[in-house]
């Protein structure tokens, strides 16, 4: 089964948080111009399993993120085995070629951006890349070279 995981950036502090993604509205209501009148406010967050003590169920705990910083993990590795999540940027080793990871619509896939070519799936260039940074904490990588995607 393959694993399914986001990241995404705390409202608090800005730290880095990973688990699973989900939105929740702050409240609900029975009829249609309630919403209308009081707009709900929605809530981005990741969930993770926390141990509470031996023999005791575990814990769902929510951290609140910045929804601009959902990234979804692409299933693949870069050639130091760290996960590969969409918005990251890297770095072919072979080529120097600099590129970032982002879902594909029309091909229902994650692609790397930026480089030569058109789009190319994470997969076919994940083994000999290397995570240099993301869109997100490093948008001057992608800035230097003239690619703003």
């Amino acid at each position: 089964m393959r694993e399914i995981l986001y990241r995404g950036k705390l409202v608090q502090n800005g730290a880095w948080v990973y688990g699973y993604y989900c939105k929740m509205g702050e409240t609900t209501y029975a009829f249609e111009e309630d919403y209308q009148k009081y707009p709900v406010k929605t809530f981005h967050m990741i969930a993770q399993e926390s141990m509470t003590d031996w023999g005791l169920p575990n814990k769902l705990r929510l951290y609140e993120i910045d929804p601009e910083t959902v990234g979804q993990y692409t299933g693949k590795n870069d050639r130091n085995a760290k996960k590969i999540f969409e918005g990251d940027i890297l770095r072919n080793d072979s080529t120097g070629e600099i590129v970032s990871v982002w879902w594909d619509e029309d091909h229902c896939c994650f692609v790397c951006r930026g480089g030569e070519v058109s789009p190319v799936q994470v997969g076919s260039v994940s083994y000999q890349s290397t995570i240099i940074g993301n869109v997100h904490e490093n948008p001057e990588i992608l800035e230097q070279k003239g690619d703003k995607t």
